[in-house]
């Protein structure tokens, strides 16, 4: 079974119910895949869901709850400087590393995106991934 790492703007995009990346959600709900989760990723969501979008605790405790069903926890261990600056998604790639995921899954066209790979971690949209699952 494939293991996959959601980047934080996926879980994000989900909350404010982006249709492709619903879909993305449920497809982890159905246990498609094996989908992977950090510590850092849920601080980030967290973060977000605070500091962006004012998001009260009752309605993050549900969300996290979901988060908690649809994801297994994984703990990396290596501190990476694979983007410059100790930029965070160093954080997504570690998490990637630390559960050997087939692909994580982002949108950030920045500093993920145009590395493509890393690792044995392929590195893809959100609609490349869902393409992948059609096969």
């Amino acid at each position: 079974m494939l293991s996959v790492v959601y980047d934080t703007n996926i879980y994000v995009s989900a909350m404010v119910l982006d249709s492709q990346i619903v879909q993305l959600i449920k497809l982890a709900k159905d246990q498609t895949f094996n989908l992977y989760i950090s510590p850092h990723i849920i601080e980030e969501i967290r973060e977000v869901m605070t500091d962006k979008f004012q998001t009260p605790l009752s309605i993050q405790k549900v969300i996290f709850r979901r988060i908690k069903y649809l994801a297994t926890p994984t703990y990396p261990t290596k501190a990476l400087r694979i983007i410059p600056n100790n930029h965070p998604d160093n954080q997504i790639l570690a998490t990637c590393d630390s559960c050997q995921a087939d692909y994580l899954v982002t949108g950030d066209k920045k500093h993920l995106l145009p590395l493509k790979k890393f690792g044995h971690t392929k590195i893809i949209t959100p609609q490349e991934f869902l393409a992948i699952l059609e096969k």
